[in-house]
């Protein structure tokens, strides 16, 4: 199915990908080194169903000749800013966000709830839990393909490759600046995937990690993910039945923290 409506921003950093439909907004956050057109392909299958809009960073796609954004919760802050005044109050609105975007809209619903506005409610994530340690990354080719953020068709294509490098840099410096700092969990229940060949310790990791950022359930579905920053079609389906209240498939429970 093609997607035949036009991208088109809203504000600075935001794209909405499909026409405003009923009920929910779904905003993106796209994963280290990608941009609003990671989700595009979501687009038919969201149309007239539910809003879906993407965060378009600077430093990348056609914003590429503008700096990078230098500190994680500043952007964080300045996302917040314009979600209150270019998205409607009276819509429910949830966050989708993988990799570095799954920290991203943690902390723009920290920023949100500081600021005594709505936060969603609803965070889609894959990846790990803020609190998780981030090292600095020598070498972002190895990087790529250890974590599968890149496909090994574009990372032996140098000319392809490239477009991704700067941003990739810049968001992988923006991992290893932030500094998570303890607060109150929020309100909103967490949907985890996590991809099936994920190793069992380290998915039961990850949930403990973010149970501890949420006073709400924390669900999990172990789904087949594709080396392109947590955005396969799978995915999409799961997100747009958050979305609209239809059952997606049963996540498993939540282990207790602490929890092997």
């Amino acid at each position: 199915m093609k997607n035949r409506y036009r991208p088109e921003p809203v504000g600075l950093n935001f794209v909405r990908l499909s026409p405003t439909g009923p009920r929910t907004t779904l905003l993106c956050f796209p994963a280290a080194g990608a941009g609003a057109q990671a989700f595009r392909p979501w687009a038919p299958l969201f149309s007239g169903r539910a809003s879906l809009l993407a965060v378009r960073a600077a430093g990348r796609e056609d914003r590429i000749a503008e700096p990078a954004p230098a500190d994680l919760t500043a952007l964080a802050d300045e996302l917040a800013g314009e979600i209150t005044d270019h998205l409607p109050g009276d819509e429910d609105l949830m966050f989708f966000g993988t990799c570095l975007g799954a920290v991203l809209c943690f902390e723009v619903a920290r920023s949100l709830r500081a600021a005594g506005r709505p936060t969603p409610s609803r965070l889609l994530i894959v990846g790990d839990a803020p609190s998780s340690p981030r090292e600095p990354v020598a070498d972002l080719r190895a990087e790529m393909l250890r974590t599968r953020g890149l496909s090994q068709a574009v990372l032996d294509e140098p000319d392809v490759y490239s477009i991704f490098e700067k941003a990739l840099r810049g968001d992988f410096g923006l991992a290893s600046g932030y500094r998570y700092s303890p607060q109150p969990p929020l309100p909103m229940p967490v949907d985890l995937f996590a991809d099936t060949e994920q190793p069992e310790a380290e998915v039961a990791a990850v949930v403990e990690g973010w149970s501890r950022e949420t006073r709400a359930a924390v669900t999990l579905t172990r789904i087949p993910i594709e080396p392109n920053g947590g955005t396969s079609g799978r995915l999409a389906e799961l997100a747009l039945a958050a979305c609209t209240g239809n059952p997606a498939e049963p996540g498993a429970p939540k282990p207790p923290v602490g929890a092997n």
